[in-house]
């Protein structure tokens, strides 16, 4: 997904307004410099991977401030709960969670495949080690015995989350290694009733396998009744049942390329929200 044109911008004008507050104000970056400040960190990333949020900057929209699911997010991290950022990129919704929401890092916890975008979302944020939240490579799609987990074993986090978040982040795959990384999630839940797993991905009207540019196959979009079906085979496959909230939500990033191989009239957004009932 790292076709070039609205996958990536190459000039940057403007970045989302709660971006450039938390730069200023958070970070110290001064405000002349932001833009040039941001490009220069996404175009490292970029070179690491070429997610489309990257490419476009939309990174730094703070994202589950605006979910659907928001009121029933916040309030429970507002009373303790732990969190963990599944996919995490730079690390931004944690800064966004301390910084608005008055968050202790302590409770913070957040991993991604690529450890660079978190040494990259150090210099973004220009925290280090200011900033004390967890955050630590690690494979979605792995066993958290396996090597490539181990530092993220070392948290001792699992069944100890209350809110995971998984942005953008499940579309990369197709149905069954899909499976496999929400599998893997539940395992991070806290076992009583009441923890969350929310977050967003690329859907369709039409569920079904989809392609995707040639290096990376073809993946599984959702429609609404397919991802609830989903989340019913997780739940047997790890013995749990999930009450799914689930809605189709518009995107600017669908619209600026309505045009591309990769999206057609069906295309949607989805976001999720799922809550441990047992």
């Amino acid at each position: 997904m790292g076709e070039e044109g609205a996958w990536y911008f190459g000039k940057v004008d403007s970045i989302a307004e709660e971006g450039r507050d938390l730069l200023e104000n958070y970070s110290g970056v001064p405000a002349a410099q932001v833009i040039e400040h941001v490009v220069n960190i996404r175009d490292k990333a970029y070179k690491v991977f070429p997610w489309p949020c990257i490419g476009r900057v939309s990174f730094l929209n703070n994202k589950l401030a605006k979910m659907s699911y928001a009121s029933k997010i916040l309030p429970k991290l507002n009373k303790g709960a732990t969190f963990l950022d599944a996919g995490c990129c730079f690390g931004q919704q944690l800064r966004y969670l301390n910084y608005y929401d008055h968050i202790s890092p302590s409770r913070l916890y957040a991993f991604d495949y690529e450890p660079e975008f978190i040494g990259l979302g150090y210099d973004l944020f220009r925290d280090k080690p200011k900033f004390q939240g967890h955050m630590v490579g690690g494979d979605m799609l792995a066993p958290l015995s396996s090597p490539q987990n181990a530092d993220l074993e070392a948290l001792s986090i699992q069944g100890a989350i209350d809110v995971i978040s998984v942005a953008s982040v499940l579309h990369g795959w197709d149905y069954d290694d899909q499976l496999k990384a929400a599998i893997n999630l539940v395992a991070f839940s806290r076992p009583e009733p009441g923890s969350l797993i929310t977050g967003d991905l690329l859907g369709s009207l039409k569920a079904g396998s989809y392609p995707l540019p040639s290096e990376l196959g073809s993946h599984y979009r959702h429609n609404i009744e397919s991802f609830k079906a989903f989340w019913k085979e997780v739940g047997e496959r790890t013995e749990t049942r999930w009450d799914v909230e689930a809605t189709f939500v518009g995107s600017q990033a669908i619209k600026d390329n309505e045009k591309s191989k990769y999206v057609d009239q069906d295309t949607r957004m989805i976001q999720f929200c799922c809550e441990k009932l047992e």
